[in-house]
């Protein structure tokens, strides 16, 4: 490609290259190589530059002409050097040339170079393999970009009109599915209060929950009625005093409910309300503000019916009292003990019975009480007899009877001690007593 009369891509023996056209595109070869704006390279199979134009070194930014045997990949920024590597790799092993877009650095910034791979038809061993070209399209690209984004600017311009166009009608669809929605969801939750206010406390909506709950038909609360109706009237007032104390001002009535709405809390505990009819149920109620456009536009109670979780809790601690009550009055010790044969309770007599203050079993190891008790002791088996052991080391008989319980996937052991050192000691005086009866009833027969 490039003639032979010119001197700039000559060979390192000095030879012109054995690739040269001869025939009518000498010219437009001996032109390329004495080019100043395109940059073009004779590369051998190893990617070494074996010849380049003067226009290589000011199209690639570089002080100086490369020279022969030099790296060509090492000629580009190293972001693009396993590209450039690529590219002439693929040219050489298809035999097709490559195009791609490279970027280089020229004083401090950053030009585009459009770049060609041709692959050297009869390429000699030694000799020239392959060429390149590189072109800077910096401007071209530019004015590319640039049109570029302009085409996508008018674009985004022409949906973000179509979008305002039915943005309205977007918006009211939205807002009628959200309203059914929300109306759904308001009857079904029929167990739930919820009630919403004006800014002035005055109540605006009354869901079906709070009709059901409370006794009261919407008409006879919406725009008539503010939640004092239906919230117990001291609760309302402790709340004020505590409110008060912490604002240095007093408050009652509504100004309570509406300044806790204000506070930003979510969650406000239990609350006694008032049924139509007087009567009272335990509720957990929520109160928030109603943000609007232009600030606060009213005010949102929501309240649980927890009745029934409270009768639950309050049988349960009612159980677990008179549990409490037979296990602290029994007289035998009862000791609860985990896998590993941890203590995890023990009762008053049982601590009493080995020595230990209140509390003092509690984490210890049973195997501290009676000694090789976990290893024998069967579960739902009869009674055994054992040693005890008490805090100041001395020994006891005892008996234990031993009971195995899951409670969440935790398998206990509950072992029922008796110290039997009385019944020991009434053994022994009637086995003494019977033996002196036997010996005096044989001194007689003699």
């Amino acid at each position: 490609m490039i003639a032979e009369g010119s001197d700039h891509m000559k060979t390192p023996g000095g030879k012109p290259s054995s690739h040269q056209d001869t025939g009518p595109f000498s010219a437009l070869a001996r032109a390329m190589g004495e080019s100043a704006v395109m940059a073009c390279m004779l590369l051998d199979a190893q990617g070494r530059v074996v010849a380049a134009n003067p226009g290589a070194a000011a199209v690639l930014g570089l002080a100086r002409r490369p020279a022969p045997g030099e790296a060509a990949s090492a000629l580009f920024p190293p972001a693009e050097q396993p590209r450039f590597e690529r590219l002439a790799g693929e040219c050489l092993s298809t035999g097709s040339p490559r195009t791609a877009i490279l970027a280089v650095s020229r004083g401090g910034g950053r030009l585009v170079l459009e770049a060609s791979f041709l692959p050297l038809p009869d390429a000699a061993p030694e000799g020239p393999a392959l060429a390149f070209l590189g072109r800077d399209i910096t401007l071209e690209h530019e004015e590319t970009e640039k049109l570029r984004r302009g085409t996508l600017d008018v674009i985004r311009l022409n949906a973000e009109l179509r979008q305002i166009s039915t943005a309205r009608q977007m918006a009211v669809q939205a807002l009628e599915e959200l309203s059914g929605r929300l109306k759904g969801v308001l009857e079904a939750a029929s167990r739930v209060v919820i009630v919403a206010t004006s800014v002035s406390g005055v109540i605006t909506m009354f869901n079906p929950g709070a009709a059901n709950l409370l006794g009261y038909a919407p008409d006879e609360m919406e725009g008539v009625q503010t939640p004092l109706a239906f919230l117990d009237e001291d609760e309302v007032a402790a709340r004020g005093r505590e409110l008060g104390g912490a604002e240095g001002k007093p408050l009652a009535g509504m100004t309570v409910v509406t300044a806790l709405a204000r506070s930003g809390r979510r969650d406000f505990g239990e609350w006694t309300l008032v049924r139509k009819d007087g009567s009272r149920f335990a509720a957990e109620v929520a109160l928030s503000s109603i943000e609007g456009p232009h600030g606060v536009e009213g005010y949102l109670l929501v309240g649980v019916d927890v009745s029934g979780r409270k009768m639950a809790e309050e049988a349960t601690a009612e159980r677990e009292a008179r549990l409490r009550a037979i296990l602290n009055g029994a007289g035998e010790g009862i000791v609860t003990v985990d896998r590993d044969g941890v203590i995890e309770s023990a009762n008053p007599a049982a601590e009493e019975m080995f020595g230990y203050p209140p509390g003092g079993l509690a984490g210890r190891s049973f195997e501290d009480l009676v000694p090789g008790s976990q290893g024998r002791a069967a579960s739902g088996g009869p009674a055994r007899e054992a040693s005890g052991a008490r805090l100041s080391g001395e020994r006891f008989p005892a008996e234990l009877t031993v009971s195995e319980v899951e409670v969440s996937s935790r398998v206990l052991r509950t072992f029922i001690i008796r110290d039997i050192t009385a019944r020991r000691r009434a053994e022994e005086a009637k086995r003494l007593y019977t033996k002196r009866l036997a010996g005096q009833q044989a001194a007689l027969e003699r």
